[in-house]
């Protein structure tokens, strides 16, 4: 059983000082996306121009780590969440599917309990490529997307594949990044597009 305290974390007051400025801005979002540095760097509101976005990225954080982030999700409201999550924890060698299963599945019930009025959409880990240090291949993030892919279907949420939309000759291409895990500002591109008809939808 995972149990997490936002005390435990080093960077508490960090949290809870934006937790306070996003409570006090009184900001209801259309669209939140929760992520890890891929989230923090990217900008969709330049894409949904008439949506009211809020990216809740940031850098290196782990599934455990967005679960004490609720409070700033909680905060603003959002009509939809979009959450990429789990390449940091990958990095980690000795976690074993069966935890990686267990932590994504209490963070996707973390974030419905936060926001239980709002459509929860479960993006693929994005592929790496081979030059990176850390991972030198895709095969774990493979078995990752297939764990994210099988709690959506319980979950009934919709799962969304980036991962095949980047992987080429099973690797992230190099002229779509720089440090081999990071996007380039022109690799978001296709991004915003294939969740376009999600972000744009109706509510169900």
């Amino acid at each position: 059983m995972i149990e997490v305290s936002p005390t435990d974390a080093p960077d508490y007051w960090a949290i809870r000082g934006w937790t306070n400025t996003l409570q006090k801005m009184s900001y209801d979002a259309d669209i939140c996306f929760l992520g890890n540095s891929i989230t923090y760097a990217s900008n969709f509101q330049t894409y949904f121009t008439d949506k009211k976005i809020v990216e809740l990225g940031y850098p290196g954080d782990t599934m455990i780590g967005m679960m004490r982030r609720m409070d700033m999700l909680r905060a603003v409201c959002p009509e939809k969440v979009f959450l990429m999550a789990g390449i940091n924890d990958l990095a980690n060698q000795s976690m074993d599917m069966d935890e990686f299963a267990e932590r994504y599945n209490v963070l996707v019930d973390s974030i419905t309990n936060a926001c239980p009025h709002a459509e929860v959409y479960l993006e693929s880990i994005l592929p790496v490529n081979r030059s990176h240090r850390m991972y030198r291949n895709c095969d774990r993030i493979i078995q990752a997307n297939q764990i994210i892919t099988r709690i959506a279907g319980e979950k009934g949420m919709i799962y969304i594949d980036l991962f095949s939309l980047y992987c080429i000759d099973g690797q992230l291409p190099d002229e779509l990044t720089n440090d081999g895990i990071h996007l380039l500002p022109k690799a978001y591109d296709r991004w915003a597009e294939a969740i376009r008809e999600y972000v744009t939808s109706s509510l169900k």
